[in-house]
């Protein structure tokens, strides 16, 4: 689904964040029953993926072999999370020149995204560094 703007700048750290955040990397997104069945792995189409349970929790299977433990995948919340999601989409990476795309500050009670590369234009900002990032990081697929 592609997100508007607006729907990206008013989105709370949770789970549609992190659901959206998992389909921008390529992930898959399986919406399941009971994990403790015994047919739900057979519905997990590919590896990496995430699945979202009924009960609105989010897990993640980073590697490519079912066989390996889930973890939770929640970049809004986790910041180990939200900053594996900005090495994969690239916004943090680097220039030729050695400069970065966007850089992550701390201004008062926010954290503010801006490009370096466009006259630190604020990209988003949000009381939460994570919340910032993965904002950044949909935004960034616009």
């Amino acid at each position: 689904m592609k997100l508007t703007r607006k729907q990206i700048e008013t989105m709370e750290a949770g789970p549609e964040m992190n659901a959206a955040v998992a389909e921008l990397m390529g992930w898959p997104i399986v919406y399941m029953g009971n994990p403790n069945s015994d047919e739900w792995w057979t519905r997990v189409p590919s590896y990496p993926c995430l699945i979202v349970h009924q009960d609105g929790s989010n897990w993640g299977v980073r590697s490519d072999s079912p066989e390996d433990p889930m973890d939770s995948f929640d970049p809004s919340t986790d910041i180990a999370a939200a900053w594996d999601a900005a090495e994969k989409s690239k916004i943090f990476h680097s220039y030729d020149n050695g400069g970065c795309e966007y850089v992550l500050s701390k201004r008062g009670s926010l954290w503010v995204i801006a490009d370096l590369g466009n006259d630190m234009e604020i990209i988003t900002f949000d009381e939460s560094p994570k919340v910032a990032i993965c904002r950044a990081v949909l935004l960034w697929d616009l």
